[in-house]
C-alpha cells in the first residue's frame, strides 16, 4: 500500500523525529486541478492626485530631473516607456503613502480628542458642544 501511495505521490506517512517524543506527519496530496499563478495585477494611477496643488508642483520638478536621463536611451519613446513610466508610478505611490499616513495620523488625533472629551467629568451638554 505504501509503495502505491508513493508512486501516485499521495498519502500520509508518519516518521520518528530525532530529539523529540513526537511523530512528524507528512501529507502528500495530488490534486487534479491546475495551479493558477496570480500576479500583483496592473497599477492604476489615482487621477484625483493630479488635482492636488502639491502634486502639480512636484511634477515639473521631477520632469526636469527625468529629462536628464533621456540621453541614456536610444529613442525618446524607449526612455518614456522604460524610465518615465516607472518614475511616475513611484512618485504617485510615494505620494499616496504620504496621504494615507497623514489621514491615519489625523484620524488617530480625532479619536484621542474624542476619547479625552468623553473621559473628562464635565456636564453632558457641554460635552456635546465640544464634540461638535
Amino acid at each position: 500500500m505504501t509503495e502505491s501511495l508513493c508512486r501516485n505521490k499521495q498519502g500520509v506517512e508518519t516518521l520518528t523525529v530525532a530529539f523529540s517524543n513526537h511523530m512528524a506527519v507528512f501529507l502528500r496530496v495530488n490534486l487534479a486541478i491546475p495551479f493558477v499563478h496570480r500576479s500583483r495585477g496592473k497599477w492604476q494611477m489615482n487621477t484625483s492626485y493630479l488635482e492636488d496643488r502639491a502634486v502639480q508642483e512636484k511634477i515639473p520638478e521631477a520632469w526636469a530631473e527625468w529629462r536628464k536621463h533621456a540621453h541614456r536611451y536610444p529613442h525618446i519613446v524607449t526612455w518614456r516607456v522604460q524610465y518615465v513610466k516607472r518614475r511616475i508610478q513611484a512618485l504617485f505611490i510615494r505620494d499616496g503613502k504620504e496621504r494615507n499616513s497623514d489621514r491615519v495620523d489625523m484620524e488617530n488625533y480625532y479619536y484621542e480628542v474624542i476619547y479625552d472629551l468623553l473621559k473628562d467629568p464635565v456636564h453632558d451638554a457641554s460635552k456635546m458642544i465640544a464634540l461638535k
